[in-house]
């Protein structure tokens, strides 16, 4: 019963604020015609009209989450699950809990009572646009081909998230993570003797994984690149002078990419800092695949915080709609493999990570061009919009 009654209220407050945004507009000549239409008390309607609060602002003071952060946690909710990665409510109340955290850590007790298994219920309940729906199996074939009508509603939700938060092209990026097995170089054409046919290209073979994470703004820029090299930490005769001095960014870890915590490190040492905008109020849409280490809980809730909108792309569309994939990711795997080659024929026989990271630093500047990153951004239909390139209407 307090569950519908939760959400009976609900719904009439939405209805509410309907009436009072038409009487703003001059819709209706009277407050009792907009309480007719809207199905509200007209008493209620001449209350709020002169300032007096919405069941959920009253209650405020008692509620896990501030009105502004439920509003952006549903907003949020509702765009994941449109690009293809529906929550979980234990992701949902853990979510949550780290919206809370990070509000009261300075003027609450150190450790709250955590959020109870019938808050997201409730939540839900408060937001009627929500609903807990069973998730159907899909095969694997239908799962990995994009569809017209799930690339249509993507565009949708983009199209309409960039419009009603007026957010400009220098405020939209992509951040991906590609990886490299140093030791490897991309195969290539090589002249032979024909009769021989000897096509074998020396490798000293394959040794260890490193990635990097890079993003890409539609402006043309680039920020820094985060390297994340195989091992416990990162030791100083890895990181060549020259990388010191372009003060890229340089982590550790056991298996060579990257992890919730070095997404959420990403996010708040690299992203965060190096796209400010001048005007705080200005939205920044951060779009990435839907690895776990871009939408763990901490990693989702710092970009509510910091008003930076993320928007996942659809599963396995990254060949279509990831601008780093589309236009930047190939040039760069090649200019790398170039510049390795070079080396392996002069006799190296093992690649030192410093020696990787030196070529990464000669290869980068020749993938990452402004014409490259423009090019990704409009054949992945982005930047301008042009839904057209993947779906023909």
């Amino acid at each position: 019963m307090p569950a519908r009654k939760s959400q009976k209220r609900a719904e009439t407050d939405k209805r509410l604020k309907k009436a009072l945004d038409e009487l703003a507009r001059g819709q209706f000549q009277s407050v009792h015609e907009a309480a007719l239409v809207n199905n509200v008390p007209h008493s209620t309607l001449l209350l709020r009209m002169k300032g007096g609060k919405s069941t959920a602002e009253s209650r405020e003071p008692q509620q896990i989450l501030t009105i502004p952060e439920e509003s952006a946690l549903a907003e949020c909710i509702t765009r994941l699950a449109i690009a293809g990665h529906p929550l979980k409510h234990a992701f949902i109340r853990e979510l949550a809990e780290e919206l809370r955290s990070s509000r009261i850590q300075n003027s609450a007790p150190a450790h709250p009572p955590a959020i109870g298994d019938s808050w997201v219920q409730r939540f839900i309940h408060r937001h009627p646009e929500l609903e807990t729906a069973r998730s159907h199996a899909i095969e694997a074939a239908r799962i990995n081909n994009v569809t017209k009508e799930d690339l249509n509603r993507w565009f949708d939700e983009f199209e309409k998230t960039i419009k009603e938060k007026n957010i400009r092209i220098e405020d939209i990026y992509n951040m991906d993570e590609t990886g490299f097995s140093i030791g490897v170089v991309q195969r290539s054409y090589v002249v032979v003797n024909k009769d021989t046919k000897t096509r074998y290209q020396a490798q000293p073979g394959r040794q260890e994984w490193t990635s990097v994470v890079e993003c890409i703004c539609a402006d043309g820029s680039a920020i820094l690149p985060f390297i994340i090299l195989k091992g416990e930490k990162v030791m100083l005769s890895w990181i060549p002078p020259s990388a010191l001095d372009l003060h890229w960014h340089f982590r550790a870890s056991q298996k060579g990419w990257t992890s919730n915590a070095l997404g959420f490190e990403w996010l708040t040492r690299v992203f965060d800092p190096a796209t400010q905008p001048s005007d705080s109020t200005r939205t920044r849409l951060l779009i990435c695949d839907g690895h776990d280490s871009h939408i763990s809980a901490r990693f989702v809730a710092y970009c509510i915080e910091k008003n930076i909108c993320l928007f996942l792309l659809l599963p396995h569309s990254s060949h279509l709609l990831q601008p780093l994939d589309v236009g930047v990711f190939g040039p760069l795997k090649t200019a790398v493999s170039a510049d390795l080659d070079r080396l392996l024929r002069v006799g190296v026989i093992w690649l030192e990570k410093v020696e990787w990271v030196e070529s990464y630093i000669r290869a980068r500047p020749k993938a990452f061009t402004e014409k490259n990153i423009h090019a990704g951004w409009r054949h992945s239909g982005l930047a301008p919009i042009n839904r057209h390139k993947h779906v023909q209407v």
